[in-house]
């Protein structure tokens, strides 16, 4: 716990530093960002990872689009969050997002867009099997 604690710091620190010097918008920004979100998903902390993917969206359509797959991604990784918090309703909205700008933008690459299909549905019972798990631990406390 502790070690995810400094992680967390380390990566506040660094989101901070690329807003404070506008480099929000970069290649390695997007990733590290969606990294970060992760990790507060993983720390039980999934507001705040939705609140930096949210931003992160924005900066994407203001610095490009909302019809790019930097876009699509970040959709992608809230519907994640939405998923493991169980608002499936809010997973759908985010994962047909996503699959939308996929099928847009690959359209020449079938393969890519079912192989992005199959990962969402994957998601699915992999969730499910966390959930459970995490209801019945907070069962035994």
């Amino acid at each position: 716990m502790i070690r995810q604690s400094l992680q967390k710091n380390t990566w506040k620190k660094g989101i901070f530093l690329l807003e404070q010097y506008q480099l929000l918008y970069t290649n390695d920004s997007i990733p590290q960002i969606n990294n970060y979100a992760a990790l507060l998903t993983e720390m039980q902390e999934p507001e705040w990872a939705m609140s930096a993917l949210q931003k992160l969206a924005q900066i994407i359509k203001d610095y490009n689009s909302d019809h790019c797959l930097d876009y699509a991604q970040v959709q992608e990784s809230m519907g994640n969050i939405c998923l493991i918090t169980a608002n499936i309703s809010q997973a759908k909205t985010h994962f047909k997002k996503a699959m939308k700008i996929y099928e847009d933008v690959l359209a020449d690459e079938p393969d890519l867009i079912e192989e992005k299909y199959q990962e969402i549905r994957e998601l699915c019972p992999q969730v499910g099997i966390a959930l459970a798990k995490n209801i019945l631990a907070s069962k035994n406390k």
